[in-house]
């Protein structure tokens, strides 16, 4: 991003602070029928997937397509209950499939 104009003039790595993971949501926002992740939105621009249409690759592509059946592995490193892994799979997997239907993949 260029700071002066605003205008993104090359791709960058997203960190995301640990916001994939929810850390913000409470045990009650997760489960079937969760606004939670719909009702989240980027600081920078509302919609993701039209932002990142124009300049995804073939390449990015075929990783989304690898994550449409994502599944965490169970080890030890993640300190999350299973309920919240298993949810967390599912956001993984919808965000993932909501690419495909908006034709982005």
């Amino acid at each position: 991003m260029d700071n002066q104009t605003n205008r993104i003039i090359a791709q960058a790595t997203i960190f995301d602070k640990g916001l994939l993971l929810l850390y913000h949501a409470m045990e009650n926002e997760f489960g079937e029928g969760s606004q939670y992740v719909e009702t989240r939105r980027p600081a920078t621009y509302n919609n993701f997937i039209e932002f990142v249409k124009p300049f995804i690759t073939h390449r990015q592509k075929e990783k989304v397509r690898k994550i449409l059946d994502f599944h965490f592995t169970k080890k030890t490193k993640y300190k999350l209950s299973n309920k919240r892994l298993k949810q967390l799979e599912k956001n993984v997997q919808g965000q993932a499939k909501k690419s495909w239907i908006n034709d982005i993949i």
